[in-house]
């Protein structure tokens, strides 16, 4: 029996944080876990990472972007 459950958990949490402005990502998925994603299209909507310096590296790059405008508003 197949359950989709959590793929529902992880859409509705998904949505809920977009509504907040906020971000939400997946860390250190299993292989199989990332075919299911690809198979119901998920991942085009989800930010996922392989290791968390992959994360770390991502939002260091959403820092500096924002910082730039910043910069770049005030000038």
């Amino acid at each position: 029996m197949n359950d989709s459950t959590g793929l529902c958990l992880i859409a509705t949490t998904k949505k809920q944080q977009a509504k907040e402005n906020l971000g939400f990502g997946i860390i250190h998925a299993q292989p199989t876990v990332l075919k299911v994603f690809e198979i119901v299209k998920l991942t085009s909507h989800l930010n996922v990472f392989a290791s968390q310096v992959e994360l770390d590296s991502y939002l260091i790059g959403i820092q500096q972007k924002m910082m730039a405008e910043g910069e770049e508003n005030s000038a």
